[in-house]
């Protein structure tokens, strides 16, 4: 369990490096943690998606409204994720890695996380 909890730290932390320090469109980052971590599970990535999208709700700085715009669009991006997890998952009939994604994305000429 320690791994996996020490997998998930290092996904959200590639996220939010991507989001946050790389100034990345959200669709980007999705290509960059499923790629970065092929022998995770699609969950994984989406909830670490999801777990920065929650962070970023919240203002760093006081009186600072809306400092990342764009945290819609990474829920988006998570729940488009998730589709393509369950996707995966029907036809495999198994639990997928996001190794299995990438090549599901691959196969199919999906483009919208093909940043």
């Amino acid at each position: 369990m320690v791994g996996a909890l020490a997998n998930a730290a290092c996904m959200e932390s590639h996220v939010a490096e991507g989001i946050i320090e790389k100034c990345l469109e959200p669709r980007s980052v999705v290509a960059s943690v499923v790629r970065a971590f092929p022998d995770a599970y699609g969950a994984e990535a989406a909830f670490a998606l999801t777990a920065v999208a929650a962070g970023l709700e919240h203002p760093v700085l006081k009186n600072q409204d809306d400092y990342y715009p764009q945290r819609q669009e990474l829920y988006r991006c998570a729940a488009l994720l998730a589709a393509d997890i369950c996707a995966v998952e029907v036809l495999t009939n198994r639990r997928s890695t996001c190794a299995a994604i990438g090549a599901f994305w691959d196969r199919s000429g999906e483009v919208f996380f093909q940043a």
